[in-house]
């Protein structure tokens, strides 16, 4: 018998709800008694689009959801159980600003980009692993993230600032059409591209966050690389952690977390 995490739970309840035997629900969807009993026993992998005819067949509507996944809590205990309290508390006795210009040798794929953001003067806020460099996580990270404003003239300067270093779609193999501009960056939202001097994730929307205008209170300004720029803070950049769910952010969400505990105990001047 099908269980919820079948396919063919859907078509069999479906049909049950609507009071129909197998053969009554196939003639309605165009199928054949013995096809539809195929589907209800697992026996068949249907396409999302066969299954929304037939439910809708039986008067129902297919619903599916992406939601963020919990990560176990007994996995995050153990983590921050190993975070090393004592790193922790050294990091947060220093300011912010100390904090950046100690790591910006762990930073400086991300210089270029950084530098010249802050030059033609984008607004942004500084959000994912450079971030969490900031508030003192230890990990290393790869590429910079920002949310960025969403304003014509800001496209526009993130345009100019990024094509001296070849801006293209990470991940997409070379060749294909793709032109940097203005109008490119208002057609779309959110960008994982790479460049001559490392990659960069531009953000116009966050899950459990939102844009720069919501995210814009939750920053600070900070001196990295010799330039101001908005830095999400602590609280939420866990939040936005925990609500984009991927895999690759459970322990730092952990080491992050610890932090902030660390902080409400005090240790933060």
């Amino acid at each position: 018998m099908n269980d919820i995490t079948s396919v063919g739970w859907f078509i069999s309840e479906a049909r049950r709800r609507a009071g129909l035997s197998q053969q009554e629900l196939a003639t309605r969807a165009g199928t054949s008694q013995p096809s539809l009993a195929r589907l209800e026993s697992g026996q068949a992998n249907p396409t999302v689009a066969t299954v929304e005819r037939i439910v809708a067949a039986a008067g129902f509507q297919l619903h599916c959801e992406l939601v963020p996944m919990e990560w176990p809590d007994p996995i995050v205990q153990a983590y921050k159980q190993d975070v090393d309290r004592t790193m922790i508390r050294e990091n947060l006795r220093r300011t912010i600003d100390e904090r950046l210009r100690l790591n910006e040798e762990s930073l400086q794929l991300g210089a270029e980009l950084q530098r010249a953001l802050a030059d033609h003067d984008v607004e942004y806020i500084l959000v994912g692993g450079i971030a969490a460099r900031a508030h003192g996580s230890a990990r290393i990270t790869q590429h910079v993230d920002i949310c960025y404003a969403r304003s014509d003239q800001n496209l526009a300067r993130i345009v100019r600032a990024l094509t001296p270093f070849s801006p293209y779609l990470r991940g997409a193999p070379r060749g294909l059409p793709f032109e940097f501009t203005a109008r490119t960056l208002r057609a779309g939202l959110n960008f994982t591209l790479t460049t001559s001097v490392g990659d960069i994730d531009l953000l116009g929307d966050l899950v459990g966050g939102g844009g720069y205008e919501q995210l814009e209170s939750h920053s600070s300004p900070v001196t990295i690389f010799g330039r101001s720029v908005r830095l999400i803070d602590l609280p939420w950049l866990i939040r936005l952690k925990r609500a984009a769910g991927r895999p690759k952010d459970h322990e730092v969400l952990a080491e992050l977390e610890a932090l902030q505990e660390e902080r409400a105990a005090g240790e933060d001047p």
